[in-house]
C-alpha cells in the first residue's frame, strides 16, 4: 500500500514529532499539576478560612464559658467559707449549750439530793416536745 522507506533523512523528521510531542506532553503535565497545586493552595486557603470562622465564635464562647466557671469558683469560694464560718459558730453555741446542760443535770441531782434529804418527794420530770414550740420559745 504505502511505499515507504526509512531514510536518515525521513527519521529526522520523525525524532522531531516524538520530541515535539514529548515536550507537548511535558508542559500539558506540568500545566496540569500547577493546576492542581494552584486548587489544592485555594482549597487549602478556602478551608482554613471556614475553619477560622468556625474556631472564632467557638473560642469565645470557651472565654465566655472560662469566665463564668471563674466567678462561679470565687461565689463557691465564699459560699464555704459563710457556711465554715456559721458551722463553726453554731458549733461553739452547741458546745457552750452542752456545758450549760451539764451544769443543769448537776445542779438539779443535788436539787433532788436536798428534797429527798429532808424526808420529800421531789416532783417528777414532764418531758416536753420542743420540736413542737413556737420560734419565739413559748
Amino acid at each position: 500500500m504505502w511505499n515507504f522507506e526509512l531514510t536518515e533523512a525521513s527519521l529526522i523528521p520523525i525524532i522531531s514529532l516524538i520530541g515535539t510531542l514529548c515536550l507537548i506532553g511535558w508542559q500539558i503535565y506540568k500545566w496540569i499539576t500547577g493546576e492542581r497545586k494552584g486548587l489544592n493552595a485555594t482549597s487549602a486557603e478556602a478551608i482554613s478560612e471556614a475553619a477560622s470562622r468556625l474556631v472564632t465564635p467557638l473560642s469565645d464562647r470557651v472565654e465566655e464559658l472560662e469566665k463564668k466557671n471563674k466567678a462561679l469558683e470565687e461565689n463557691l469560694i465564699k459560699a464555704n467559707a459563710d457556711w465554715k464560718e456559721k458551722f463553726d459558730k453554731l458549733s461553739g453555741e452547741y458546745t457552750q449549750m452542752q456545758g450549760e446542760l451539764a451544769l443543769f443535770k448537776d445542779w438539779a441531782q443535788r436539787l433532788v439530793f436536798q428534797i429527798q434529804s429532808y424526808g420529800e418527794t421531789p416532783v417528777p420530770m414532764i418531758k416536753k416536745d420542743y420540736s413542737k414550740m413556737k420560734k419565739d420559745g413559748q
